[in-house]
């Protein structure tokens, strides 16, 4: 059957909708903001290593001298997690080498054989993960006790976290030698480089006023950290 085209001039009716009304709804100027990232979502973490390699290094150099009392207003809103992870993880290892290394030169002087002491990583792992990660509890929430507008605990993570580098070339020096003495006083050279960090800028983020506060919290600092580098001596480098 040919189309005659007759069907052209028939009139729409009046409800029916016309050829140019647009087939979806016109935009009304607002977007949806994606939302944020969950606690418990990769995305939600990677905010916290964001940081380059000059920053690290910069903030490294930072933490082993204390008279540098401004590694807190370095970080301010800019903390990582990066630097004090890395670090930790680095000095875990060297020290559990170190350790090992020291009590076979021991041991070969005294003809004795030895073995690789793999309790030593383990060791290692559970005192340096629980101290970088209770110690900043601690002090956080005595600092935010006493002063509201006190360091976020991200930033005393960090603090602590970058203030154990220090530890790192001290305990590959103690390789060098044999001798007890030398290892204890390398450790209590680290003790004070590290933990002079962490009490010049805690202190001063405390404030000048309230001379009880930073009693307390130096000797928190102090004893807990002492604790610390007693340990490291007695367990990885005692001949």
């Amino acid at each position: 059957q040919d189309y005659d085209g007759s069907h052209e001039n028939v009139p729409l009716h009046p409800d029916a909708p016309k050829d140019d009304a647009p087939l979806l709804p016109a935009p009304t100027g607002h977007t949806e903001q994606p939302a944020a990232p969950g606690f418990a979502s990769i995305e939600y973490y990677q905010q916290f290593f964001d940081v380059d390699t000059e920053q690290v290094l910069s903030r490294i150099r930072a933490s082993v001298w204390p008279k540098n009392d401004d590694f807190l207003k370095r970080i301010r809103n800019r903390s990582d997690l990066y630097g004090p992870f890395w670090i930790s993880t680095t000095l875990i290892f060297v020290l559990a080498m170190a350790g090992n290394i020291v009590e076979w030169q021991s041991l070969s002087d005294d003809g004795q054989e030895w073995r690789y002491d793999f309790t030593k990583v383990t060791f290692a792992a559970s005192t340096i993960y629980t101290y970088v990660t209770l110690m900043p509890v601690i002090i956080w929430a005595y600092i935010r006790w006493r002063i509201p507008n006190g360091p976020t605990f991200l930033e005393t993570i960090c603090v602590y976290g970058y203030s154990m580098f220090v530890y790192i070339p001290v305990a590959i020096a103690c390789i060098a030698s044999r001798r007890a003495l030398v290892h204890l006083i390398l450790i209590l050279l680290a003790l004070a480089l590290s933990g002079g960090t962490l009490v010049v800028n805690f202190v001063k983020a405390v404030g000048t006023e309230k001379f009880g506060d930073k009693t307390a919290l130096i000797a928190m600092i102090a004893c807990a950290h002492c604790a610390l580098a007693l340990g490291f001596q007695l367990y990885f480098f005692q001949y």
